[in-house]
């Protein structure tokens, strides 16, 4: 029976094996086929851009060359009335200046206050008392 067990075991083994070498390319071509699958769409993606671009820039409109413009002017000057100014005379009396009468008071002559301190000053030398007022001549 160990001859009937190892074989088993072998072929256990190597079904084991070749399970997980199915099992890891299974794996690597889901891999490889979301990676194309990407890859189609991202060009696919683009090149509908570029075919939908295309078409909206063909689709410009082109300016006529005959096309002229007549700007006509529909004001017109209306002339308005213009208002006579009121004559307005206006006198104004020239009245005569008041009359102003000032009286201008004249000083009062000061009362003489006796002089204990002053020395008696000679009449002679004294001009600041003279009853004659300097003349000045203008040139």
């Amino acid at each position: 029976m160990t001859n009937r067990n190892t074989s088993d075991r072998t072929t256990y083994e190597r079904d084991r094996y070749a399970q997980e070498l199915q099992r890891q390319n299974q794996a690597i071509r889901e891999n490889d086929s979301a990676a194309s699958g990407l890859l189609i769409g991202v060009l696919l993606t683009g090149l509908a851009a570029l075919a939908i671009g295309g078409y909206f820039l063909s689709q410009r409109p082109t300016p006529s060359p005959s096309r002229t413009i007549i700007e006509r002017n529909t004001t017109r000057e209306v002339p308005v009335p213009q208002q006579q100014a009121p004559d307005v005379n206006v006198t104004v009396p020239n009245p005569e200046p008041p009359r102003v009468n000032i009286t201008v008071p004249s000083p009062a002559p000061a009362p003489a206050q006796p002089s204990t301190t002053q020395p008696p000053t000679d009449s002679s030398t004294d001009q600041s008392t003279s009853d004659t007022a300097p003349t000045t001549t203008n040139p």
